[in-house]
């Protein structure tokens, strides 16, 4: 299934979550023996899914709602609370985009921190995806019958020395 399939291991290593193309992700707490479905629903396209790696209990899933003309606010972010056994979604809802620019990141020195690309803008939330901010700055613009995304990959990593911030943030 290509680059739209992803795998977290909970920070303990206890549980990996299976998300494929099209299908509703799988967990695994036996290293992979067995597999059980997650409570989240069949996505659009596919899930992003991000293991919290202070919280070994907490798992993100984004689905990005499938192609633009996909009903408005279709894409949803979940949280898992007990290492991706089973997922709550957020009140916050996207616009579809499933043309594979979006992506979902969390800080690996923070609990809860999680940064959302949806190929429009930087999305930021500091309370497991509860709340979210809106970093506008990257929207996407269109030129001559196509789009140019604005904000479609992001990666956090070591902080600069002196910053205020946890991590070190990389978007596209």
């Amino acid at each position: 299934t290509g680059d739209e399939s992803t795998v977290a291991v909970t920070a303990d290593g206890a549980n990996i979550v299976w998300a494929i193309k099209g299908e509703v992700p799988y967990y695994s707490s036996d290293k992979g023996a067995s597999w059980t479905a997650t409570n989240l629903p069949k996505p659009a396209v596919a899930y992003h899914i991000v293991a919290d790696r202070k919280n070994p209990l907490k798992v993100y899933a984004y689905d990005h709602g499938g192609n633009w003309w996909y009903p408005a606010n279709s894409a949803r972010f979940y949280a898992s609370t007990n290492g991706g056994h089973t997922f709550t979604a957020s009140a916050q809802t996207w616009g579809p985009n499933g043309f594979n620019v979006t992506d979902l990141a969390v800080n690996p020195f923070k609990e809860g921190d999680v940064w959302l690309a949806d190929a429009n803008n930087l999305w930021h939330s500091v309370d497991s995806g509860i709340t979210w901010t809106k970093l506008t700055a990257m929207a996407t613009v269109g030129v001559e019958y196509t789009n140019v995304h604005g904000a479609i990959k992001v990666a956090l990593g070591a902080p600069a020395p002196g910053s205020n911030y946890s991590a070190a943030l990389y978007l596209v």
